[in-house]
């Protein structure tokens, strides 16, 4: 799924509703991790000891969610309270492209930066490289604010709209610009179905020949 986390939001449904979102940084439970781990070979050049932050290594993505979700729930952060994950929801930058498409421009953060599906990402990348430079501990802040209005801003979507969402998430699946991973074995199963987990290809069993993947994979956040 391209290799090192930046961000996360720790999501909570209840009947159906979006009960509450915090988004954090992955340094965040990894900060707060105190397994040792022995990461994989190409990733040890980068890292003393797996985190979080670069777990998100394997090609199958189901892999790479479950040892993810695993970590942390391992941290001090979330294990004190017994919380566990049910799910991991990979989303790319093309989403929040389509939905701001979709809600028109926001305005967000103390210094008021106007976001547009246009501008998303190369901000956010900006941030990131300034945060590098001036040594922050949370360059991406702003995705909270962010994240928190465009949600309201879909829910008040008119239904026209409504229904454009329901074609992009088909568009993002069949893309894996959405991907997902279940704890629940029938639920997993199901989204396998709908080819929408990201789980390895399997030939038929009458194939002959090869197929090519490439993995393109982000080590240690460079």
């Amino acid at each position: 799924a391209g290799g090192f986390l930046g961000s996360y939001a720790d999501l909570a449904i209840v009947g159906g509703a979006l009960e509450s979102i915090d988004v954090r940084d992955i340094n965040d439970p990894d900060r707060e991790l105190t397994q040792n781990i022995i990461p994989p070979k190409p990733l040890q050049a980068a890292v003393t000891r797996l985190r979080a932050a670069d777990a998100n290594w394997f090609f199958d993505f189901a892999e790479s969610a479950k040892l993810v979700t695993r970590l942390v729930e391992a941290s001090a952060l979330y294990a004190p309270q017994e919380i566990n994950f049910d799910a991991a929801v990979a989303i790319s930058p093309k989403v929040i492209e389509d939905l701001l498409a979709l809600t028109g421009p926001i305005e967000v953060g103390m210094k008021k930066f106007t976001f547009t599906a246009e501008n998303f990402l190369e901000e956010i990348q900006r941030r990131v490289q300034v945060g590098h430079v001036t040594r922050a501990t949370y360059p991406k802040e702003v995705l909270k604010e962010l994240s928190a209005a465009v949600l309201l801003r879909v829910r008040s979507l008119e239904e026209e709209k409504r229904q454009e969402i329901v074609r992009l998430v088909r568009a993002w699946v069949e893309k894996k610009d959405v991907m997902l991973y279940f704890e629940n074995a029938e639920l997993q199963r199901f989204f396998e179905d709908l080819e929408a987990t990201g789980t390895l290809y399997v030939p038929p069993a009458n194939f002959e020949g090869d197929y090519l993947a490439v993995v393109d994979a982000n080590v240690g956040g460079g």
